[in-house]
């Protein structure tokens, strides 16, 4: 082991291309083998054991109000630095990933200190030669209009002309700031942009109108990093996707509880285009099912990463996180935050409880406390 990282910091990840419908890097072809870094700049409240609270400013309003605007600024501050570190990047390296996506909040992309730490990332991922795909997973208005856009309820992104506006600039920052970089695979534009839910078709060709703004404002300063584009429909489906206005697009699909095999329709796009195709995001099912699907997809020459790397509550993760001290308190609150009046203070922890349960959440997400599941991490790597 030690001599597999020794090896590793002697190496660090080359640009990756397109050729027709193949990615190579140094004219080989490129087989990305990878994990979402879900829970760390977006929280979701199921990874935490919250069934009501599930975006990120739910999960936020409710950790304010259990500790208060100075001690919830600090708690996040020390969360983030807490959950992904030098020892989580480490295991996956020498797990046999070769890769990570990390979900990225559209408000922390101005934030100086989170861009530092995506910095850190980028150079820890650098030095174990991992490739790192940032994915804009809570655009400014919201691509869904579901939890995880942390948005209002609707994908306002398609309608409002100053968050289309944001987003595009966004991106054209971020490319700005990577675009020398190889150990950066590219930009995932959107993640699962627009809901298989009635009403919403009429968005689809907006669609394919906000990726080319996106993309002609990151092609402003940097022509090289691929550009990865989901499909609508929570990353399914690619009519209104066009695919002849750059030569650095990737199609990325997403697969969730579904037949393994059944990813034809995937493939026929990829030979109809003569474009790469990519799995970008999947996991959240039992081993037997997560084995069967990368072995399906690495039969197709399909990329692909698992989703996620760490959480509470279910075993479906590389590390499991425990649940800390009075946690089971914390969640009710929060979970609460339908309620009114005394049926809502009933539920509240005394200071001393919320203090130990986020102090106890802070230790127990460092890899050192949580339970590597070797399950999981076999279906996918060997």
């Amino acid at each position: 082991m030690k001599a597999l990282l020794l090896f590793l910091l002697f190496l660090s990840p080359g640009w990756v291309e397109r050729r027709g419908s193949e990615l190579v890097c140094e004219e080989k072809s490129v087989r990305l083998r990878g994990m979402c870094l879900g829970n760390w700049w977006v929280p979701e409240g199921y990874m935490f054991g919250f069934s009501k609270a599930t975006s990120p400013t739910q999960i936020e309003r409710g950790v304010l109000e259990l500790l208060g605007p100075e001690e919830s600024e600090a708690f996040w501050r020390e969360y983030r630095a807490a959950y992904v570190t030098r020892a989580d990047l480490e295991l996956l390296a020498r797990s046999g990933f070769n890769t990570v996506r990390v979900p990225l909040h559209w408000k922390f992309l101005r934030d100086p200190a989170e861009l530092e730490r995506l910095d850190w990332l980028v150079r820890e991922c650098k030095r174990l030669n991992l490739w790192v795909l940032p994915d804009l997973h809570a655009a400014p208005g919201g691509q869904t209009g579901d939890n995880i856009d942390d948005g209002a309820s609707y994908p306002w992104l398609f309608e409002s002309p100053q968050s289309r506006a944001l987003a595009a600039q966004l991106w054209k920052e971020v490319a700005e700031r990577y675009r020398d970089e190889p150990t950066v695979l590219g930009y995932e534009l959107l993640n699962e942009p627009i809901p298989n839910w009635p009403g919403y078709t009429e968005l689809h060709p907006k669609l394919d109108e906000v990726y080319r703004e996106m993309g002609a404002a990151i092609r402003q300063v940097d022509r090289r990093h691929l550009l990865f584009l989901d499909g609508a429909e929570w990353a399914t489906k690619f009519e209104h996707v066009s695919t002849d206005w750059d030569s650095g697009l990737v199609l990325a699909f997403h697969r969730y509880w579904a037949d393994p095999q059944a990813i034809g329709p995937y493939l026929a796009v990829r030979q109809q285009r003569g474009v790469p195709l990519l799995m970008s995001e999947s996991g959240e099912n039992d081993s037997k099912w997560i084995r069967e699907f990368r072995t399906r997809l690495e039969a197709e020459q399909v990329g692909w990463y698992f989703w996620p790397y760490k959480k509470m509550k279910t075993e479906s993760c590389v590390a499991l996180v425990s649940k800390p001290p009075h946690w089971d308190k914390v969640i009710a609150w929060i979970d609460g935050f339908g309620l009114e009046g005394e049926g809502r203070r009933k539920l509240r922890p005394s200071r001393a409880e919320a203090r130990a349960a986020f102090a106890g959440l802070l230790e127990n997400v460092r890899l050192e406390r949580c339970a590597v599941q070797p399950g999981f991490v076999e279906a996918l790597v060997r």
